[in-house]
């Protein structure tokens, strides 16, 4: 698109070339002139004058400016400007885009830390919760509230350290 732009803009400025003409005649190429005066004629003057050489080259530059083309060229240069601008947008659309994916990773890795550090609090938290031994009887079910909540804890810390570790792996 870029390109396309400068080469519109190209054709702001004049055109300059040039031509070359190579002839070679295999006869002579003249013509006969009479000379006559008015009423009366003198006596016929005959003469041969060649219009060409045998061997002729002819070199002419050209330089050419159009006017009227210029408008149309105004606006397609104001089109290809536009078409360099959406280029380049949707050329850094990607990059925005890899940087939003990468800030969203960031912060979701900020946020499971945090969970993690809480789910290490509550283990901590309900490990000194359970007695180290108790002289009452066991519950019925085979495990007490407190142990429970420890369970819950240790499971809540798993679930936040795999999380962290999968951001720390995709990060």
């Amino acid at each position: 698109a870029h390109h396309h732009h400068k080469a519109l803009q190209s054709e702001y400025f004049p055109k300059v070339g040039a031509y070359l003409i190579n002839i070679h005649f295999n006869k002579f190429m003249g013509d006969t002139i009479q000379l006559f005066r008015r009423g009366i004629i003198f006596p016929t003057v005959s003469r041969n004058v060649p219009f060409f050489d045998k061997d002729m080259t002819y070199v002419g530059p050209t330089v050419t400016q159009p006017l009227t083309p210029l408008f149309k060229v105004h606006q397609a240069v104001r089109i290809a400007k536009a078409d360099e601008r959406i280029a380049r947008a949707r050329a850094n659309a990607a990059s925005v885009q890899l940087i939003a994916d990468v800030e969203r990773a960031y912060f979701d890795l900020l946020i499971a830390q945090r969970r993690q550090a809480e789910a290490e609090a509550n283990v901590e938290i309900a490990e000194r919760k359970l007695p180290i031994a108790s002289a009452t009887a066991a519950p019925v079910g085979g495990m007490t509230e407190r142990e429970i909540a420890l369970l819950e804890a240790k499971k809540a810390l798993l679930a936040a350290s795999d999380k962290v570790t999968e951001l720390n792996n995709s990060l």
